[in-house]
Order: structure tokens, then sequence, then C-alpha cells
């Protein structure tokens, strides 16, 4: 077991063959980003008869 180049990954080598390729992050984006100045918590008052 073990990376050996051009074999796939796992016990039986059925896994991907090709590197994944890393993405570099840009600032401070990521999980749990938050845009400041954006309320998803808005109270609208929705009448569909009058739409």
């Amino acid at each position: 077991m073990g990376y050996r180049e051009g074999e796939g990954l796992g016990k039986f080598g059925q896994g991907r063959k090709e590197i994944v390729e890393a993405s570099l992050q840009r600032g401070r984006r990521g999980l749990g980003l938050k845009i400041k100045g954006f309320d998803g918590d808005l109270d609208v008052d929705w009448h569909e008869e009058t739409e």
C-alpha cells in the first residue's frame, strides 16, 4: 500500500490515479464566510393575493 506513481489508490488500486491539485485560498474566505452588510433575516410580509 501507499502511493505509487501511475497506480490507483486503495486496497485494490481502484481509486483515483491523478493527483488532486491544491487551490490557493484568497484572503480569509472559506467555510463560515459572512459578508458584512447582508442580513439574511429580513422581516418580509408576503401577500400572494396582491402579487
